[in-house]
């Protein structure tokens, strides 16, 4: 079962509200389950740790494309990125993907999960 479950679904021409969820020393996962162009992942460092550069990374998979391997981003205080991933990469065969977070600030790196609802025609 996914560790991270906070994951706003948005309608097309429409605004939801994120739930944050902060990052932990352990693996963390979440549900890889819609079509690649329809998830993201956005991570936050909130800017109240002392590090910089808090290393986070989203594993590789165990899929066709594993070979592609881990992809990583540095995050420094208050940087805000937004992840656009190929699930073959990403995504292990159970459907869910891992992310890790290199620091002694774990809780200070802010993980959030948009899902796109709509269905096209």
């Amino acid at each position: 079962m996914a560790d991270i479950t906070n994951i706003a679904e948005v309608d097309l021409n429409d605004f939801e509200e994120i739930t944050w969820t902060d990052g932990t020393s352990e693996d963390q996962t979440f549900d890889f389950d819609v079509t690649d162009e329809r998830l993201l992942l956005l991570l936050w460092n909130d800017g109240t740790n002392t590090e910089d550069n808090i290393t986070v990374t989203i594993e590789a998979g165990d899929m066709w494309q594993e070979a592609y391997g881990d992809i990583t981003v540095d995050l420094d205080q208050d940087e805000f990125y937004v992840a656009h991933f190929d699930s073959a990469v990403v995504k292990d065969e159970d459907g869910e993907a891992t992310i890790s977070i290199d620091a002694t600030s774990h809780s200070d790196i802010q993980i959030g999960i948009v899902k796109q609802s709509y269905s096209m025609p």
